[in-house]
């Protein structure tokens, strides 16, 4: 993540934590009848936010693969998806995210592959459709952009044949 976008995360991080705080200031002594409610939205609202900026700032870039195999992107459960599988391949910004959804004959394959954690991850990530893999590759080494033209590129020589 470059510097930059690195500290609009970070002073975006402790503006939540202050009004997480603020939040629970409210629901603990509550002055008036609105204090309360006020203070459940701004824990739920910015309390998820701060959750999400800190899995950021703390993740470390992840090291894909795109070999004569298929495409493989470190951590994201599903591990290596076949050429002979993918029928299709976009980048989706959704989230604030790069998401490269990689479109397969048989997700039931992929899927059985993740463990209780990244089905969680799974039904909370944006949903391209019932044959759809979500991989988030907003820190992957070479970048998103690039991985998914690496993805295109062999994409095309495979339909050429």
């Amino acid at each position: 993540m470059p510097p930059d976008i690195r500290r609009i995360h970070m002073t975006w991080l402790v503006l939540s934590c202050i009004a997480v705080a603020g939040g629970i200031g409210f629901v603990l002594g509550p002055k008036t009848p609105y204090d309360m409610p006020l203070g459940w939205i701004l824990i739920l609202t910015f309390g998820t936010r701060a959750v999400d900026l800190y899995q950021r700032l703390a993740a470390h870039p992840r090291p894909a693969r795109v070999d004569g195999f298929g495409v493989e992107v470190e951590g994201s459960g599903y591990g290596l998806v076949e050429w002979r599988d993918i029928e299709s391949a976009n980048l989706w910004r959704a989230s604030g995210r790069d998401w490269l959804a990689l479109g397969v004959s048989d997700p039931a394959k992929y899927t059985r592959r993740l463990g209780p954690r990244e089905r969680l991850r799974r039904w909370l990530r944006p949903n391209f459709g019932p044959y759809t893999l979500a991989i988030d590759v907003s820190s992957v080494l070479e970048g998103g952009m690039a991985l998914y033209g690496k993805v295109r590129a062999r994409l095309g020589r495979q339909r050429r044949r």
